[in-house]
């Protein structure tokens, strides 16, 4: 793990953790928050407060937030924190493992996923979407967890992408109209696994992917 200077000569983390990238974003898509709240955090990460205080503290080292009477504020406007951050996050995708449906089904009878992958880019671009490219999210923990038989050397199925971080579910995808009766990992995270895609149409709708999020960022500044 890279490391930088502070103003004071203490080492901070150049790339986050887990759970302060899972905070990070969470803060950043969330609007309406003119100070930080830590309990909607909480809230729409599952981690803990006393979790969610640690990696304020991190932020407000790399000069991202200020903390003011105990309150944490913005330095600068979210879209120019997401581009001031980005270098430090990181692609939260541990491993992929390519199921039967079956399989699929088994996990979502136990445990909640989210469409992720060049599935849910379809959905906010111009990728044609496909039943072939159907990519489910959960997060390595529950993973672990799950007491099934599942297939092994699978030739044909649907993609399973097993995250460092719990994948949550973000206000963006309200603005796409035939959304609503799907749950998709959050668009920043999205862009985090797509963005080095050795495939140029998804590197372009990556970028697509991006400007929309800078212009979603954009709106919760100016409201």
């Amino acid at each position: 793990m890279g490391l930088v200077l502070n103003a004071n000569d203490t080492e901070v983390p150049k790339e986050l953790t887990p759970s302060e990238q899972l905070t990070w974003i969470a803060f950043l898509l969330t609007k309406g928050q003119k100070v930080v709240d830590v309990d909607l955090l909480s809230q729409v990460t599952g981690l803990p407060n006393s979790t969610i205080y640690r990696c304020l503290r991190t932020f407000k080292a790399l000069y991202w937030l200020n903390k003011q009477n105990k309150l944490y504020t913005y330095t600068v406007s979210k879209k120019e924190l997401f581009l001031k951050s980005v270098s430090c996050l990181f692609n939260p995708i541990k491993k992929r493992i390519l199921l039967p449906d079956g399989d699929i089904k088994q996990i979502k009878s136990v445990s909640n996923l989210l469409y992720g992958g060049a599935y849910a880019l379809s959905h906010s671009t111009f990728l044609a979407e496909t039943d072939e490219n159907t990519s489910y999210v959960i997060w390595q923990r529950k993973f672990n967890q799950l007491s099934l038989p599942l297939s092994q050397h699978v030739l044909k199925g649907k993609m399973l992408e097993i995250w460092k971080y719990r994948p949550f579910v973000s206000e963006f995808w309200n603005d796409f109209k035939n959304n609503h009766d799907k749950q998709f990992v959050d668009p920043i995270s999205l862009y985090l696994t797509l963005k080095d895609d050795d495939d140029p149409r998804i590197e372009e709708e990556s970028e697509a992917l991006e400007n929309m999020i800078l212009q979603y960022l954009g709106e919760d500044d100016t409201s």
